[in-house]
């Protein structure tokens, strides 16, 4: 339900072609056409159940950690940092598995690491409390989770494009996985607002044991498909090995050229088939090399693209903040509705909300209009603006924070409960103040993670594609990794939540953090001397066009 998923849907709707229903339907065409749906239904939900699962237990891991493991709140963020840091470097890892086994088995393989993950720290949750010993021993069970996510999330999503990449879509059949995506992924947000209720609630153990079934659910519906599921392709793309091939062979070419061009007194960028323009064209078979144009040219975007993302490092350590700092704030905050209160962790359900809700917006209303017009949202202003929205965010964060130090000192704190815990609170700010900066975050994440990662696969679709998913899981990694350190350092909040003003400096200081991001977005995509970008709007699959880097600047 995040950035991290590029979800089947829109491998759907951006990369196949749309036929009209007028056309003249055999029954072979009904045949496939029901064989599709199936697939697609049965993907669909094992992705959706698994996503549920890791939203729920990602959201509610910091009142987890703070009420079992009995760290304080600066340990307890920095605990949801080294989850989080742990999970996305898994993915940058086992991203390649299926380059030694099949995905099909590999997501089998996922779903039966997450399900003991959560079974385990479902069964250990009541001892963690009075046994130390325990609080570390539920470490393993959590990086079982990192591992299981971590397959199902790569490996599911590219299974699915393999599996309908090559069917003809009928108006009908687009309509049936439209309905399928937003029924299955609003129902999602009711599950997950229903579990994160039991565990603030209820208990812990029964909304991860809860989890558990939920993604019994989603690996039976997999399983459901299997015979249905078309053989996988045996070809393996040795991404990484492919890259240090052509390193290789671009500096022995290199060498070899100059070495020739010494002997013979001739200047090596002209005498030779041409100038080469980058040190990666050595490796062509125009210069004696043994590799085609396409891939030379995939390469070259991927080491662009791996530029770029360098630049996103900055932003996602504004967008990590969703779901730990910005949830440890709203402890702080008044949770009443009348006689009513109000689940904590729900609040965070309003940015998946405000990217379900926007991608529809933008693929209905805003970008049809701007065509319309004769404008094109070209992807460097989506980036831009979707780094400015998590300014805004930081901005709104840190003046609700500011906001709700004056009313602890003018009028003082109050206690309440969550989970079992016993928090402070101002009574005069409440929950729903908190709102807007998560919309914004929402916003943000809908025009910088997805697009950032759709862009990467239509630049690198073939032989580059899962090293460049890894550099983006990697980037994203590290900026949490530098969110860890901060808070580590105690630049975040002290025991003493309402005591100085350290949270109000740490929000007002990734706005400008933030604001580091697009400078140096900017200041890369500026010198790239060259880049196409294959952008497909989301509200018209077939149309593309191509940008350079000084058409877009």
């Amino acid at each position: 339900m995040s950035h991290r998923e590029t979800v089947v849907y829109h491998q759907v709707s951006e990369e196949t072609t749309l036929f009209s229903t007028t056309t003249r339907t055999s029954v072979v065409d009904y045949a496939t056409i029901s064989k599709t749906k199936h697939i697609y239904s049965y993907i669909t939900l094992a992705d959706i159940f698994q996503k549920v699962v890791y939203t729920t237990i990602i959201t509610s891991l910091l009142l987890y950690i703070y009420l079992y493991l009995k760290l304080g709140s600066k340990y307890a963020i920095a605990g949801y940092f080294v989850f989080t840091c742990l999970s996305w470097f898994t993915a940058a890892a086992v991203n390649f598995l299926d380059d030694y086994l099949s995905r099909k088995m590999g997501i089998m393989i996922g779903f039966g690491f997450f399900i003991s993950g959560v079974a385990i720290i479902s069964g250990l949750s009541h001892y963690i409390v009075d046994n130390s010993t325990l609080r570390y021993i539920v470490l393993i069970p959590l990086y079982f989770i990192c591992i299981g996510e971590s397959l199902c999330k790569t490996l599911l999503g590219d299974f699915g494009h393999e599996q309908l990449s090559k069917v003809r879509f009928t108006e009908q059949l687009k309509a049936y996985t439209d309905n399928v995506y937003w029924i299955g992924h609003l129902g999602a947000i009711f599950l997950i607002a229903f579990l994160l209720g039991i565990a603030e609630f209820a208990s812990f153990e029964v909304s991860y044991g809860l989890c558990c079934v939920s993604l019994a659910f989603g690996m039976a519906s997999f399983m459901m498909g299997w015979s249905k599921f078309a053989k996988q392709d045996s070809l393996k793309k040795y991404s990484i090995k492919l890259l240090f091939l052509l390193f290789k062979e671009s500096r022995k070419i290199k060498k070899e050229l100059s070495q020739r061009c010494k002997s013979e007194m001739v200047d090596d960028s002209t005498s030779f088939k041409g100038s080469p323009q980058h040190w990666l064209d050595y490796a062509r078979t125009k210069f004696g090399g043994s590799y085609s144009d396409s891939i030379i040219q995939e390469a070259k975007s991927f080491f662009k693209m791996s530029q770029i993302f360098i630049s996103f490092i900055p932003y996602w350590i504004c967008n990590a903040q969703g779901y730990s700092t910005f949830i440890f704030q709203a402890f702080h905050l008044n949770t009443s509705f009348g006689s009513y209160t109000f689940a904590v962790s729900w609040i965070a359900l309003v940015n998946i909300i405000a990217v379900l809700t926007f991608v529809k917006l933008f693929e209905k209303v805003l970008f049809p209009a701007l065509r319309r017009n004769g404008y094109s949202f070209l992807t460097k202003w989506r980036i831009i603006v979707g780094m400015m929205c998590a300014l805004f965010s930081m901005v709104l964060a840190g003046t609700l924070q500011l906001i709700m130090q004056h009313y602890a000192q003018k009028e003082g704190i109050k206690f309440h409960i969550i989970g079992k815990a016993n928090i402070s609170y101002v009574s005069h700010v409440h929950i729903l103040w908190a709102v807007p900066q998560f919309i914004f975050l929402g916003i943000s994440e809908m025009l910088v993670g997805l697009t950032g990662l759709g862009l990467a696969c239509k630049l690198c679709p073939d032989k580059f594609q899962k090293t460049i998913t890894s550099v983006y899981y990697l980037m994203v990694a590290l900026g949490h990794v530098l969110t860890l350190l901060v808070i580590c350092a105690g630049y975040f909040t002290s025991e003493n939540y309402f005591e100085g003003f350290s949270a109000v400096i740490y929000f007002y200081s990734l706005a400008g953090v933030a604001l580091i991001a697009i400078i140096l977005f900017t200041v890369i995509l500026s010198y790239q001397e060259s880049m196409t970008f294959v952008v497909h709007d989301s509200a018209s699959p077939n149309t593309k066009s191509s940008d350079t880097v000084s058409s877009i600047l």
